[in-house]
C-alpha cells in the first residue's frame, strides 16, 4: 500500500492521508452527496486541542517549509487561545 492509514494519529490520520494523496497528485472527485456523517460532540471536538496538536505534528512531518510557514502559526495561535480559555475556565 502506497499510503497506509497512520494510526499513530488517533484524530488526524485522515488529515495525513489526504495531505499525502494531494502531495502525490492523486485525483480527487467532487460528489454532490454526503459521504460521511459525523457527530459534533465527538472526541475531535471535545478534545480540540489534542486534535490540533496532531494536525501540527502531521504538517511538521509531511509539508514543505513554505506550507509549514503558512499553516503552523495559525494552528499555534489556536492552541494558545484554547489554553487561555482553559486557564480562565479553571479560575472560575
Amino acid at each position: 500500500m502506497d499510503f497506509p492509514y497512520d494510526i499513530r494519529y488517533t484524530m488526524s490520520a485522515d488529515f495525513k492521508l489526504f495531505k499525502l494523496l494531494w502531495k502525490h497528485n492523486k485525483a480527487f472527485f467532487k460528489v454532490d452527496f454526503p459521504i460521511s456523517v459525523f457527530d459534533t460532540g465527538g472526541v475531535s471536538n471535545t478534545n480540540r486541542a489534542e486534535g490540533i496538536r496532531q494536525n501540527i505534528a502531521v504538517i511538521r512531518e509531511v509539508d514543505c517549509l513554505v506550507d509549514k510557514t503558512r499553516l503552523l502559526p495559525r494552528l499555534y495561535f489556536v492552541i494558545f487561545v484554547l489554553e487561555i480559555r482553559r486557564l480562565l475556565k479553571k479560575r472560575r
